[in-house]
C-alpha cells in the first residue's frame, strides 16, 4: 500500500517532502485501524481514501470498529503508542466519526 501510494502521488505531481508525510501518515491511519479494531478475530475491510485539490491532502481510513479513537500519551520508553500523537504532530487537523457501518478517521495536510 504504501509504496503504491508514493507512486501515485509522485506520477501526480506531489512535492517530496508531501510524499513522505503522506506515506507516513496514511500507515499510521490503516496501522491503528488494523491493530484497534475490533470485530471478533474474524477479516475485517478497512479502506483508504486519499484526496488531494488546492487546499491540500486528505486521508480517509475507514473500518468496522465504531469505537472512536483516543490519543494517549505515551512513556518515553514505550514502543506503541504514539501513532495519532504523530498523526497530531504532522496533520493540519484530524479528527474521526463514527459511520453507519464503522467509523471513520482522517487527517488533512494544508
Amino acid at each position: 500500500m504504501r509504496r503504491r501510494l508514493i507512486e501515485t502521488l509522485k506520477v501526480r505531481g506531489c512535492a517530496e517532502p508531501m510524499v513522505d508525510t503522506v506515506a507516513l501518515l496514511a500507515t499510521e491511519l490503516l496501522g491503528n485501524a488494523l491493530t484497534h479494531a475490533d470485530v471478533g478475530g474474524e477479516p475485517f475491510p478497512v479502506r483508504l481514501d486519499v484526496y488531494w485539490n488546492a487546499c491540500g491532502l486528505t486521508i480517509v481510513v475507514t473500518d468496522p470498529d465504531p469505537r472512536l479513537p483516543v490519543v494517549t500519551n505515551a512513556d518515553d520508553d514505550a514502543e506503541h503508542g504514539r501513532g495519532l500523537e504523530l498523526v497530531q504532530a504532522l496533520a493540519t487537523r484530524w479528527g474521526a466519526c463514527q459511520v453507519a457501518d464503522g467509523k471513520t478517521v482522517w487527517c488533512h495536510i494544508a
